[in-house]
């Protein structure tokens, strides 16, 4: 297949210091998830330090806008531990999947703490994804092999909308772990860690597909397999890009092209 996405062959460091670990404004530690803020910012999970930063395109100082700015963890309000995805709403309220622990933090703006969405419990919530068109997110719960929906309405009203409730059972979750909101199909397209591939979940069935890897699960790595893929998004011509972590590689899935991948 060819692929119809090309990138230069040398990226560019805007956050961080190359393969050096640090607290610093200007250091990242482990970074997990980005999210592109405005046209030229973006905020980071900044995982092993503990907190949010953000970054303006263009300059190499982050700022903590969740989580302490010195990487210490805790549980306390001004406090995460180990966040692995972030996203932010229309109106700038920061949403947190903090992971260790096991809660949904959001800070609103101009605010110094963050506060928990209410909803059920959680085991290593992992990635995050925002539905602007209807102001609502959903949370890969990890160890519990099930997505959560989120509506951010007052009060916030949360159910199980992937994995538990298969319309045609098993669950075939196991371990999701990225996520994508597709809002043409109204459907998730989730890195399923654990059984080595990506599945479209269509939330007015509550019935799925396997977009890319092996359907029985078998890690590989054949342009057709993926080994522990942690994050996966959809591009404006609806091909699949996806994180193929125990692959050490970035792998693209085209529309159309439901078993081979182009590494990128």
């Amino acid at each position: 297949p060819v692929c119809s996405l090309q990138w230069t062959a040398t990226g560019t460091t805007v956050a961080g210091v190359t393969n050096t670990a640090g607290t610093n404004a200007n250091s990242l530690n482990t970074p997990r998830d980005i999210f592109l803020d405005t046209a030229n910012t973006f905020v980071v999970a900044d995982t092993t330090n503990n907190r949010i930063q953000r970054f303006v395109i263009g300059t190499n100082q982050g700022t903590t806008v969740a989580g302490q700015t010195g990487g210490a963890a805790g549980n306390g309000v001004t406090q995460l531990s180990g966040p692995e995805g972030v996203v932010v709403d229309v109106n700038n309220n920061i949403y947190v999947a903090d992971t260790v622990n096991n809660r949904v933090q959001v800070w609103t703006l101009g605010t110094t703490q963050g506060s928990t969405v209410t909803g059920p419990t959680l085991n290593a919530p992992a990635g995050i994804a925002y539905d602007a068109n209807s102001n609502r997110i959903f949370v890969t719960d990890r160890a519990n092999n099930r997505v959560i929906q989120y509506t951010l309405s007052t009060p916030v009203v949360s159910a199980v909308v992937a994995g538990t409730n298969a319309a045609v059972p098993p669950n075939p979750l196991n371990a999701p772990t990225g996520i994508f909101y597709d809002a043409s199909s109204n459907s998730l397209i989730i890195a399923n860690r654990d059984a080595n591939n990506i599945i479209q979940w269509f939330l007015a069935t509550n019935t799925f597909l396997v977009l890319a890897g092996d359907p029985a699960g078998t890690a590989g790595t054949a342009l057709n397999r993926l080994s522990a893929p942690r994050g996966v998004t959809l591009d404006s011509n609806r091909n699949i890009v996806v994180a193929d972590t125990g692959n050490h590689r970035i792998i693209l899935f085209p529309f159309g092209s439901p078993t081979d991948g182009t590494k990128t």
